[in-house]
């Protein structure tokens, strides 16, 4: 690497790392460099946009330049290209199948999957789907929907076995429990044999725009099994969700092993609330948002 181009990254990042004000003696001490190196390289970043010297005090201060690179570049980024290795590192240390899903109208749709090594696996295809109300993928994205979204989803709880959710009360009690916890728990709630526990991803603006989720047969994870395993997944989301770009997304285990965050506060989201939407305009209003933040190209 250049000499020259090191010393102007380091004064960047020494710019943005420490505190104003900050003059040419100051950035020199802290690079360890001369005064007139250190001179050289602000005039340089100046001229292209990256510094600017403040008229009054003669200190030098970093512009929004970067930052705007720095969104271009999230705007990039896919989801399901980023989830790649992470998913497959959690197959491999739960040894279950790992599902990426993301919110289709009134279900998640199943985006990229990794196999665990058990030779007794569930099979679930890309591209398909699961109602929002009764599978852990759908339910960890379904809490962090706007209040008239749920009150939709609500109107419509089928049974598919005899552990689905079909209460509104029930459900709503379930959804504040994902916030709380970090995470939600299927029981069989899809099919009656399997089970599963999903954590959400944030993109760079807070709001949940997808989950990670590890499931199989119930008879291997029971419900013990699948909350000592939900730090791991947690972290796996939280992953994730960081190059995406969402800043401090890492969620704390509790002592049970549920999710919060560093502060124990509940994590919600940031989607502003749609009031006076009838029943298809709130889950067409949602589906058009999300649509937005991802990338297309997603399997049908």
């Amino acid at each position: 690497m250049s000499k020259t181009i090191a010393k102007a990254i380091g004064l960047i990042e020494t710019l943005a790392n420490t505190a104003p004000p900050h003059g040419v003696s100051d950035l020199a001490r802290t690079l360890r460099l001369n005064k007139a190196t250190v001179h050289r390289l602000l005039n340089g970043l100046v001229k292209l946009g990256y510094v600017k010297q403040n008229e009054q005090s003669a200190a030098y201060e970093l512009t929004l330049k970067l930052w705007e690179i720095g969104t271009h570049v999230l705007a990039q980024r896919d989801v399901s290209q980023i989830a790649v290795g992470i998913l497959r590192k959690l197959a491999g240390d739960t040894g279950e199948t790992v599902h990426l899903a993301i919110l289709d109208g009134t279900e998640v749709v199943y985006i990229d999957k990794a196999d665990g090594a058990h030779p007794l696996r569930i099979f679930t295809p890309i591209g398909g789907r699961v109602p929002l109300y009764c599978g852990s993928t759908g339910k960890t994205i379904l809490a962090f929907q706007p209040a008239p979204f749920i009150d939709d989803i609500c109107r419509n709880l089928t049974a598919f076995t005899s552990r689905t959710i079909t209460s509104k009360a029930r459900l709503l009690r379930e959804l504040e429990g994902v916030k709380r916890q970090g995470y939600a728990l299927n029981i069989g709630e899809w099919r009656i044999d399997i089970s599963g526990i999903a954590a959400p991803i944030r993109d760079r603006t807070g709001e949940v725009v997808a989950s990670v989720g590890v499931s199989g047969p119930s008879n291997r994870l029971p419900i013990a099994a699948l909350r000592a395993i939900s730090p791991t997944v947690i972290a796996a989301a939280s992953q994730i969700a960081t190059e995406l770009g969402f800043i401090n997304s890492r969620l704390k285990p509790a002592a049970n092993g549920a999710g919060v965050d560093k502060k124990g506060r509940d994590r919600t989201s940031t989607t502003k609330r749609i009031s006076g939407s009838s029943s298809k305009s709130s889950v067409a209003a949602q589906k058009g948002r999300m649509a937005s933040r991802l990338s297309p190209g997603v399997p049908r």
